[in-house]
């Protein structure tokens, strides 16, 4: 079989089937370039039917003579040894697809999945985009698709043609015999991002200034350099709020600026532009009392307030180059930031508590041989250890004054030894603060002594005082939970553990659980108080068990290195009040409370706590009566009940209802506003809260 009109076809093969319900090769399969006259030879006598298939994308397969399916595929006669000519086929022209994606900015978009469904919503084909953001899907038959478009990397929204959010919505495309059919969409970011200028003293543009864009938030950072023209963009930033900082690049006088709260909403950018002031710097060298370098110390220039306005740090030759401040007067620091063996001072060899001498600063100008020449320092050293000997790391000791705290820190390495160097001759008291190790689980130390007034070690110029060590006790630990009246978790609330005297020995805050754990304590007895004051005030104070005045706390009595569990509380606005132990917890409302069908009222009661709820309630309403055109407000006795509720538990129960609040309850159509008033025994305090009631079934 011949075929002349693939002398201007691509490549193609053809192929002849036996009739039967089964397409079966009976003879070759012939791949024909171009200039290629194809022959199907070595069948067999019989009775064939024939397939094109183009391998080109721009043409349509078929079946000899023009048929699109096998079933209607003609008919052709094979005899041994005879060459049946004339098998000829004209391809169509195969329908296509095809678009472009962009951004909404019109820049296009690589590796963008393409899947095109059909009427019935079954995917038929499916593309990527390549790197100019064009697809191509062939072999469609003619009718309407949809097309879903998505980024694998998500940085674009998923969507429909043409912007829908799903398949239903989606503009249908018609697709004909033999065309092609253009499709293009833009996919909007589901990032935003910071753009703007940044400009020095006269407007001009200023290049390589940094830009850090940071959220708090979300615990991220980018950064960007201006051009030469002064522009910049972050972009791939989520939508929130962001901290936004221009930088002048070393050898520059530009001061930073600053943007706080700047907004970033998805597919959109945010404009901010900056312009630079020049500001000054200062220059020197640190060396010691034998002329060396001092390398990586920390120099600061201070304000009249006190306040850090710039800072630098000496380099491997011991100079340094201030960051740019703004033309003024400052007084300069020399190592107080930096873990050091030498003693901190302000220019010309002043003392700390000495008058500074300052310096004069002016802009685009480096004042310069501002320099220091450095004293040796004593260093205080030793090991930590837990009572068996065994090293303990991550443990914070510190060197007090007595009037600072924390002149020099320093925390146990693995082995848990440490090192406070750079001491001026003087008195101290070393701490090894149990909280260092992180959980509070050994209790604070002064070398010495036993208490923190007693604590004294003195050391001289620049004698190095070793074998100052500690072996630490286990502490005591206090854990509960807080939460409001209703039993939520709350988060935030400071919780104190308190001597005899009402001081705080140890504290720490409630996390998002409402749970918490007060470590570092020695044995002995504590009052616990939950406050929120620090914190913005919105629960009222109050002292385990339930109570408002140190007076009446009720004591908690902790074991060397035991845990005490179950301290919590159950905390309300300003004005209300927590209930009264019973004999473990206290409840809460839970749950729907309801008017059963024979006019009966069964609360739902939570047990929030770590201990069983047990006691009695007494349920009160507040009704409302117009008494000659005059307001007049009763409270009724609705009912009483006792209760028990398991640790975190929910239980119904029926109030024993009085004679009134039978009457009230039989008035409940639909819902109704009462005040409940819970009466924990024993104790006097009580709960208010407010609860509505809904009729469960109608009832006469």
């Amino acid at each position: 079989m011949h075929s002349p009109f693939m002398q201007n076809s691509p490549w193609f093969a053809s192929q002849a089937w036996k009739p039967g319900l089964a397409p079966t090769y009976s003879g070759a399969l012939f791949d024909i370039g171009y200039f290629g006259l194809p022959t199907l030879a070595g069948l067999p006598t019989g009775t064939y039917r024939v397939r094109f298939t183009p391998y080109d994308g721009d043409h349509s397969p078929q079946y000899y003579a023009g048929k699109a399916t096998l079933a209607t595929a003609d008919p052709v006669t094979v005899t041994v040894g005879a060459v049946t000519p004339g098998i000829d086929v004209e391809l169509q022209a195969q329908s296509k697809l095809t678009g472009v994606v962009t951004n909404t900015g019109g820049v296009r978009l690589p590796n963008v999945d393409v899947q095109v469904f059909d009427s019935g919503g079954a995917t038929v084909r499916a593309d990527a985009t390549d790197g100019a953001g064009r697809y191509a899907v062939t072999g469609l038959a003619p009718g309407q698709y949809r097309l879903r478009f998505s980024d694998a990397d998500g940085v674009y929204t998923t969507q429909f043609y043409s912007g829908a959010a799903t398949l239903e919505t989606a503009t249908p495309v018609t697709v004909s015999t033999g065309a092609t059919t253009t499709a293009d969409v833009q996919l909007h970011s589901l990032l935003g991002s910071i753009a703007g200028t940044v400009t020095g003293p006269g407007g001009s543009p200023a290049a390589d200034v940094d830009v850090y864009v940071v959220s708090l938030a979300l615990n991220t950072g980018h950064t960007a350099t201006t051009d030469a023209d002064g522009h910049y963009a972050v972009t791939g930033l989520a939508a929130g709020s962001y901290f936004v900082q221009f930088a002048s690049g070393d050898g520059e006088y530009f001061l930073d600026v600053t943007r706080d709260d700047v907004p970033v909403a998805s597919d959109t950018t945010a404009r901010v532009d900056a312009q630079l002031q020049l500001g000054g710097k200062v220059s020197g060298t640190v060396t010691n009392a034998a002329g060396a370098a001092v390398p990586h110390l920390s120099v600061l220039l201070r304000d009249g307030a006190g306040q850090i306005a710039g800072s630098g740090f000496t380099d491997g030759a011991g100079h340094y180059d201030s960051a740019p401040v703004p033309p003024g007067s400052y007084a300069v620091e020399f190592g107080s930031l930096s873990d050091t063996d030498y003693l901190h001072q302000w220019y010309n060899g002043r003392d700390p508590g000495d008058t500074h001498d300052l310096v004069t600063v002016t802009a685009g100008v480096t004042t310069p041989e501002i320099d220091a020449v450095l004293q040796r320092g004593a260093s205080v050293s030793g090991t930590v250890t837990d009572a068996a000997g065994v090293p303990l790391g991550g443990v914070q000791v510190r060197a007090d004054t007595a009037t600072a705290s924390g002149v020099r820190e320093a925390w146990t390495d693995t082995g848990g030894r440490y090192r406070l160097p750079g001491l001026a001759p003087g008195t101290y008291k070393i701490v090894f603060a149990g909280t260092g190790t992180g959980d509070g689980r050994y209790i604070p130390q002064y070398y010495g002594a036993a208490s923190y007034g007693a604590a004294t070690l003195t050391v001289a110029a620049g004698v190095d005082l070793t074998g100052v060590d500690a072996h630490l006790q286990l502490a005591g630990r206090i854990t509960g939970d807080v939460t409001d009246l209703g039993g939520t978790p709350v988060a935030g609330i400071q919780v104190e553990a308190l001597d005899a005297t009402g001081d705080i020995v140890s504290w720490t805050t409630s996390d998002v659980d409402g749970h918490y754990a007060v470590g570092s304590l020695p044995a002995g007895s504590y009052r616990v108080h939950f406050t929120d004051d620090a914190f913005g005030g919105t629960y009222e104070d109050q002292y385990y068990d339930g109570v408002f005045l140190l007076s009446a706390a009720k004591p908690v009595t902790v074991a060397a290195g035991a845990t005490v569990v179950g301290i919590g509380a159950y905390l309300g606005g300003h004005g209300q009040s927590p209930p009264s132990a019973g004999t473990g917890g206290k409840p809460g409302l839970g749950g729907a409370s309801t008017v059963d069908a024979k006019g009966r009222l069964v609360l739902s009661l939570r047990c929030p706590g770590a201990k069983p709820c047990a006691g009695t309630l007494r349920l009160t309403a507040k009704t409302t009566t117009k008494v000659k055109g005059h307001k007049k407000v009763t409270t009724v006795t609705v009912g009483s009940a006792k209760y028990t509720v398991a640790a975190k538990g929910l239980v119904r129960i029926r109030v024993q209802l009085t004679s009134a609040g039978r009457r009230l309850l039989k008035s409940v159509k639909g819902r109704l506003r009462t005040t409940l008033t819970f009466a924990i025994t024993p104790g006097k305090d009580t709960l208010s809260q407010s609860l509505t009631l809904r009729a469960a079934k109608k009832h006469r």
